[in-house]
């Protein structure tokens, strides 16, 4: 019993399938909300504000993405999840380029909007590979 429990396995699993599904269903509501929202209100003339962007970037999946790393990090207690996931954050809702196309708009894929996408799940497999290596080294 106690080897199982030193691999993880029969640990609660209630927190985070709790976790899971309030996040799933929170921010797909919103993201339907904003979708449902802009499609009624003409295109603004101006550029919209800073924090506007990043609630968007929020709601985005890669935003989903980090949230739910910053509850499992603490869920699980880890200084090292707690640290990547501040990184991840801060690169996709701070750093990572607008959505404002780039390229022919003949394409089928602007370049611009797949790049934010690539980037972030380019951080999140690096991250993964190094979460291995330093868990193969813990050993």
């Amino acid at each position: 019993m106690r080897t199982a429990r030193a691999r993880g396995l029969g640990a609660r699993v209630l927190p985070y399938a709790i976790t899971g599904a309030a996040t799933t269903v929170v921010f797909t509501a919103a993201w339907l909300a904003a979708a449902l929202y802009f499609p009624t209100h003409p295109a603004p003339m101006h550029p919209l504000p800073y924090w506007w962007l990043v609630l968007d970037r929020l709601i985005a999946p890669w935003g989903v993405i980090g949230l739910a790393l910053l509850v499992l990090a603490r869920l699980e207690r880890n200084l090292g999840l707690l640290l990547f996931t501040a990184g991840y954050l801060a690169l996709v809702l701070l750093v990572l380029p607008t959505n404002s196309g780039w390229g022919r708009p003949h394409w089928g894929i602007r370049l611009l909007l797949a790049m934010p996408q690539l980037i972030s799940g380019l951080v999140l497999l690096l991250g993964a590979a190094g979460f291995a290596a330093a868990r193969r080294r813990h050993r």
